[in-house]
């Protein structure tokens, strides 16, 4: 789905949504590109949509996310990660997006930990509905799953953490290592159960990777020049919310 088509179902004004009062505009001169969050509205409503059990939903605001920004590696992890999870039978075509990240940053343990589940000679889902690790996987996810919770671009890494914490062994050299009820965390609606959680969360809200503004406010001339007509493709209605956006934000960074 291209972008234009996306922002054209109404989904940027679900995107840019304020109930607040808007200001009026300069007579013809929209906000700058410069001035706005597109690429963090976007980025976000595919966090969102991970939140909520919906890897498939996600998918498409990460593609968007990640041609408009391939540089950043949050961007590609995101994608791949939404689309494994969303299609367990197609996962190595995540692959090529995964492995773009962990180019990008070898180190980071939430793709370390994608990797492992994306790739076939690392993993298995077995008939149990465990996914068991070859010897070579789960050596590299147990090295990443210790890292992962005190990482600070792993938005829950504790939580991940700890699920990857209740792997077990199984004797077996070829496959020593399983994630048992994976089979149940996948899809749409996909869901775990976290110690001392009452209820069940959607898998993929584990998977959340931070980005900084900074690193999304480069890429924004890029979101608004595959726009149609630039910022002249949106309502009125939106661009008057996006400078009242920008103004309630720069009155909570005022110091009080």
């Amino acid at each position: 789905m291209g972008l234009e088509r996306w922002l054209g179902v109404g989904a940027m004004a679900v995107l840019l949504g304020v109930s607040c009062p808007a200001p009026s505009l300069a007579q013809s001169q929209p906000e700058s590109a410069s001035r706005t969050h597109l690429l963090r509205q976007v980025y976000t409503s595919g966090l969102a949509r991970m939140a909520k059990g919906d890897p498939a939903g996600a998918s498409e605001a990460f593609r968007i996310a990640a041609e408009v920004a391939p540089e950043l590696p949050q961007m590609q992890y995101s994608l791949g990660l939404a689309k494994l999870l969303a299609d367990w039978s197609k996962r190595e075509e995540a692959l090529p997006s995964i492995e773009a990240a962990l180019r990008a940053d070898p180190a980071n343990p939430l793709y370390g930990i994608a990797k492992v589940f994306a790739d076939p000679a690392l993993s298995q889902l077995g008939r149990d509905g465990a996914l068991h690790f070859t010897a070579v996987g789960a050596a590299r996810l147990r090295a990443a799953s210790a890292a992962v919770g005190e990482d600070k671009t792993a938005i829950n890494g504790r939580y991940l953490a700890a699920v990857l914490g209740s792997m077990q062994g199984t004797g077996d050299p070829r496959m020593p290592l399983q994630l048992s009820g994976f089979d149940r965390m996948l899809g749409a609606g996909g869901k775990v159960r976290l110690p001392t959680w009452n209820d069940s969360q959607a898998f993929g809200r584990l998977f959340g990777a931070a980005v900084p503004d900074a690193a999304l406010q480069t890429f924004e001339p890029r979101i608004v020049d595959r726009l149609p007509h630039g910022l002249d493709s949106l309502s009125p209605e939106n661009l008057r919310r996006l400078q009242m956006r920008e103004r309630l934000l720069g009155l909570r960074q005022q110091p009080s």
